[in-house]
């Protein structure tokens, strides 16, 4: 891309596929044969123990989700807790109803949750980066611990996943675009957001410090401004029927502390629990102690965000993009605001941020890419076998 054919594009102009900089030649586009074969294979054997899972009998947290949608809707709202919103306890109810109440059939929703979730994840890869970056992460996300412990779980958050990224995907891509049909992808994937889980609005939080950055750097235009306020402001209006419970929740959890038996289960005791979240999430070694899981995936995400910002390829154009043509600022704003939240709360649940496990997944796929293009060193395959076998501990 040129100065005089900017990537920018507005809702006045002609539709233009959005397409990054970097894709301006062929080579950027294939995949190389090894590793497509090798990504796809871990893809294949992810499958095979997800489904060797799928009628895992419940634990008790399960038992109480499936106890709550089993009746009627007045059985419903006289035993749920509210410790969520309902969407994902009504999309149970729903599917309940239709295949039955067995652990195999329940958790099938939440494997079409974590797949909905892999195609968000490898859509934004390639809009971010390219296809063979966008191929790994989507390897290292369906074999990662959060994905093999949630895509079989009738819980919440493979959906909570799904929805997180699909609003940071059309995010990026209306950002880029402002065609309406992201505008509308996004307002529909962050309602559901909102309505799946409470800490959604951390994700959301990031995304708006990632657009007030952008806004105060000079890289977006007013009207795109105000079209994002615009899209918050419906999110908030959609969610008002829900506000009061939350604010109830909000009461009675943190500032009352009568169900202050979360922090004291899940304590935050240490510095690195953002580090031992993202741990968990990825490739847990349950032989060594949590703070040295802790500071090697932190080690881990901060090299792949300093490879990445190296790497002159993903620096951002001369353009009205921005700051979200800058992918390691965003996605790990990403990261860094929802981990930073439940520490300082001290809740130290760390699925509650479910969703930061994937968006690591994909920063650290286009570290390992770039570091392998930038020095020739063909090490990628070595690297995936280490990083796609989290059984191996």
């Amino acid at each position: 891309w040129s100065s005089a054919a900017p990537s920018y594009v507005f809702m006045n102009t002609p539709q233009r596929r959005e397409t990054p900089p970097h894709r301006s030649d062929d080579s950027s586009r294939r995949v190389p044969l090894v590793i497509a074969v090798v990504c796809l294979l871990v893809v294949a054997l992810a499958t095979v123990a997800i489904a060797f899972r799928l009628d895992d009998p419940y634990w008790s947290d399960e038992q109480l989700q499936v106890g709550w949608v089993t009746g009627d809707l007045r059985h419903f709202f006289a035993t749920f807790d509210f410790f969520s919103p309902p969407l994902y306890s009504f999309l149970l109810m729903g599917w309940i109803r239709l295949f039955g109440a067995a652990p195999a059939s329940t958790a099938l929703l939440s494997v079409a949750a974590a797949l909905a979730a892999l195609v968000a994840l490898y859509r934004l890869g390639e809009l971010l980066f390219d296809r063979t970056t966008a191929l790994v992460a989507a390897a290292i996300f369906w074999v990662s611990a959060a994905n093999l412990g949630y895509a079989t779980e009738t819980r919440m958050y493979a959906l909570l996943m799904a929805a997180s990224l699909w609003s940071v995907l059309f995010a990026h891509r209306w950002m880029r675009t402002s065609r309406r049909s992201a505008w509308w992808g996004y307002l529909i994937a962050t309602v559901i957001g909102v309505y799946t889980h409470y800490s959604f609005w951390f994700l959301l939080y990031a995304q708006n410090l990632g657009l007030a950055i952008g806004w105060w750097r000079g890289g977006l235009p007013r009207s795109t401004v105000r079209r994002w306020i615009g899209a918050q402001a419906i999110v908030a209006f959609s969610f008002l029927p829900w506000l009061p419970l939350l604010v109830y929740w909000i009461w009675m959890f943190y500032l009352r502390g009568k169900w202050n038996w979360v922090s004291a289960l899940f304590p935050v005791d240490h510095w690195t629990y953002p580090f031992q979240a993202l741990t968990g999430f990825l490739y847990p070694s349950w032989s060594v102690p949590g703070w040295a899981n802790g500071l090697w995936a932190g080690f881990a995400v901060c090299l792949g965000i300093t490879l990445l910002a190296a790497d002159r390829r993903w620096r951002p154009a001369a353009d009205r993009g921005g700051i979200w043509r800058m992918p390691w600022v965003t996605l790990g704003l990403l990261i860094i605001i929802p981990l930073t939240v439940v520490t300082v709360a001290g809740a130290g649940v760390s699925r509650y941020v479910i969703y930061t496990g994937p968006v690591a997944a994909l920063l650290l796929a286009a570290g390992v890419v770039a570091f392998d293009r930038r020095f020739g060193s063909h090490w990628l395959l070595t690297v995936l076998e280490r990083l796609l076998m989290p059984w191996r501990n």
